[in-house]
């Protein structure tokens, strides 16, 4: 137990360290892809994402911007599909 809390904050704190400058838009077009960020993260409300989850989102973007996914995402379908049925069920609990 205490190998995997320590594993889990060495994670956190590397991705802590990681995390690129804050990016301010100031032109219309970079307000509009910032945007699109926005709209992005509207959509991934269903899954309740913890900020590591989100972090882990974030490098998948980036991972297959630049063409280096980790995974196949044809692969991942279903998971992704019964994860957000278990986080919506989830939150209905709570909210109940």
């Amino acid at each position: 137990m205490r190998l995997a809390a320590a594993t889990a904050l060495a994670l956190l704190a590397t991705a802590c360290a990681s995390q690129p400058a804050k990016v301010s838009p100031k032109t219309d077009d970079e307000k509009t892809i910032y945007a699109v960020g926005v709209a992005i993260q509207k959509s991934l409300e269903a899954f309740s994402l913890s900020p590591a989850e989100v972090e882990l989102v974030l490098a998948g973007v980036r991972d297959a911007a630049a063409g280096k996914a980790d995974v196949k995402l044809e692969e991942k379908q279903q998971a992704i599909q019964k994860l957000v049925t278990d986080r919506r069920a989830a939150q209905g609990a709570v909210m109940a």
